[in-house]
């Protein structure tokens, strides 16, 4: 089945985690107002994975869980992840049965992303010797760097380079892949750093594409996948 993953997170600072931690796995994910849209889309089409924030507006658990369970719906046999107070959570494990994980609501994405690993696959990832053109800006004004290439999929990069970079910069790019007849075109937003001495890891969301750089880089990491590398 497709994977397709509906969000339910309510607020900014919880979506934002969810949406980096769902970056690294091959996996369509789509953000709805309300725990009773995603019950109607979950009976409307088939979907792989529900995140949602306990507690629920308008319903209790309980009654959210037979819903969503209930005969005729596409995704009754869908997983479900909780996002709910560490002190609620031993109260709800007890009622929820199979097919339902638990986590802290103020986990960050890497605990997010460890627990999806459970239920999606990863994105295909290609690890090798490249070199992306990033143009970048910086308190000196726009200047043009060439970042080396840790390990790219079709969501991010893990980047490793000399120059000051932050959480939240944004950029675009410019990827020179030797089996690809066009460079590969778009704009990325830096989403982790890791200082290494004078050099420094930086992990990058894809935020957009320009053309059909979007399928040319799938093809190519279709063609050259190779074991999963590091995760962003």
């Amino acid at each position: 089945m497709h994977q397709r993953v509906v969000v339910v997170a309510g607020e900014d600072d919880l979506r934002d985690r969810l949406f980096e931690a769902l970056g690294t796995f091959s996996a369509e994910a789509v953000e709805v107002p309300s725990v009773q849209r995603a019950l109607e889309l979950a009976r409307e089409i088939p979907i792989h994975l529900l995140t949602l924030r306990y507690p629920l507006e308008g319903m209790s658990f309980s009654e959210f869980l037979r819903a969503f369970r209930e005969t005729g719906s596409v995704s009754r046999g869908a997983q479900v992840v909780v996002l709910a107070p560490g002190k609620s959570i031993g109260g709800l494990k007890r009622s929820a049965g199979a097919g339902v994980a638990f986590l802290r609501s103020d986990s960050d994405h890497e605990q997010l992303a460890e627990i999806f690993k459970t239920f999606l696959r990863r994105s295909p990832r290609f690890s090798g010797n490249l070199l992306v053109g990033a143009e970048l800006e910086l308190p000196s004004g726009k200047v043009r760097k060439m970042l080396q290439v840790v390990n790219i999929s079709e969501s991010g990069m893990l980047l490793r380079t000399k120059t000051p970079l932050a959480a939240g910069q944004g950029f675009t790019f410019e990827l020179q892949i030797p089996d690809l007849k066009s460079p590969v075109l778009g704009r990325a937003e830096v989403v982790r750093v890791i200082e290494q001495g004078k050099t420094r890891e930086v992990g990058v969301k894809i935020v957009s594409f320009v053309g059909n750089s979007r399928e040319s880089l799938a093809k190519f990491l279709k063609i050259r996948r190779l074991p999963p590398a590091l995760a962003l």
